[in-house]
């Protein structure tokens, strides 16, 4: 999620390591739990050379959230722009947004210590007002929708809200809604498309007109 999409093939193969590691250490432990000299070792490096890399925890660590974030805001642009109309953009959105969390659990526990601890980088990061403009595409994605008659009107944010929720908690709680359906925990293909089947069901025809 963070090294492999093409904008960031400028990276050399020790910075994406030390992302890669980094990504795992915090998503695992947190920014106050994770520990520089855990992340050097993961990484195959020296502690030294991490921090010739990147100064400091703060600054690996915003760096790490940046790009996740970043990576996100693609998929969803890439998603909405795949498709022509709004139900097959609503499914790729779900699909892209599934995946993406799966090729990389350890973003949902990013998402989850940062939030328990105020969210300070990501408010930052995705805030429309600091040119953030993954948020502002899907806000203006479903306001048009709206404005054009393809949806009934719909708080946009709330949207976005119920959106993004209903993919993490999903994938927080599979520990536990796995003792319903132990399948659900080895997150196969089959298991993949229902989630996305489901989700779609219930937004779009939640959204008709």
């Amino acid at each position: 999620m963070l090294t492999d999409h093409p904008s960031y093939t400028c990276l050399s193969d020790t910075e994406k390591a030390i992302l890669d590691a980094a990504l795992t250490e915090f998503g695992r432990a947190g920014h106050s739990g994770a520990r520089m000299q855990d992340i050097a070792d993961r990484a195959g490096i020296n502690k030294a050379m991490l921090h010739y890399y990147f100064r400091s925890k703060d600054r690996l660590y915003e760096e790490v959230l940046t790009r996740v974030v970043e990576s996100f805001m693609v998929s969803i642009a890439e998603a909405i722009d795949s498709e022509e109309t709004f139900p097959a953009q609503l499914r790729a959105l779900l699909d892209a947004y599934l995946r993406a969390h799966l090729s990389r659990p350890e973003v949902v526990g990013l998402w989850v210590n940062e939030n328990l601890n105020g969210a300070p980088v990501a408010r930052r990061l995705l805030d429309p007002e600091h040119g953030a403009r993954g948020p502002r595409r899907l806000l203006c994605w479903i306001d048009d929708a709206v404005r054009d008659g393809h949806i009934r009107p719909v708080d946009s944010v709330q949207f976005l809200i119920t959106f993004l929720g209903s993919v993490v908690i999903y994938l927080i709680g599979m520990p536990m809604f796995s003792t319903f359906r132990p399948e659900l925990a080895a997150g196969g293909e089959d298991e993949i498309r229902a989630r996305v089947d489901h989700l779609y069901s219930l937004f779009y025809h939640g959204l008709k007109p």
